[in-house]
């Protein structure tokens, strides 16, 4: 295992998202890559995906116009040394692979089961890629 939960030093994460769109803007329904109709719903989720594997989470929303464009994620590890990696696309740029069958990409968002969505996320084992244009990604180590 080169990396997991017994080799992060991290057991916190906090994530600060937008709020969901409208459903009638929503033209992807039951899809890994679609948009949750309820955000509550979304974040209890997010919260529980990552509670499951072990990261107690904090999450916050707010509003799309005042939440940053880029995203940033940082991990620790035990031996010290830290990775942080910058999204210049936010994390929408990034999606499931169209490879991936379909079976594996299909996820009720209409579900209110906070458990069972989240621990379908937290063992999710899909193909990701990016779109077709390219995105700078920014990795630092310290």
């Amino acid at each position: 295992e080169v990396s997991g939960r017994s080799r992060w030093a991290i057991t916190t994460c906090e994530v600060v998202t937008a709020d969901c769109r409208t459903h009638d803007n929503n033209p992807v329904k039951n899809r890994l890559w679609g948009d949750w109709r309820d955000t509550k719903v979304r974040d209890a989720v997010l919260k529980g995906t990552l509670e499951y594997i072990g990261v107690d989470a904090k999450v916050s929303t707010g509003t799309l116009s005042k939440t940053e464009h880029s995203r940033f994620l940082e991990i620790g590890f035990r031996s010290g040394n830290l990775v942080k990696v910058r999204f210049d696309q936010g994390v929408t740029y990034w999606r499931s692979a169209y490879k991936n069958p379909s079976h594996q990409t299909y996820f009720d968002l209409f579900s209110e089961d906070v458990d069972a969505q989240s621990s379908r996320l937290a063992e999710l084992n899909v193909a990701v890629e990016g779109w077709v244009m390219p995105t700078f990604l920014f990795v630092k180590t310290q």
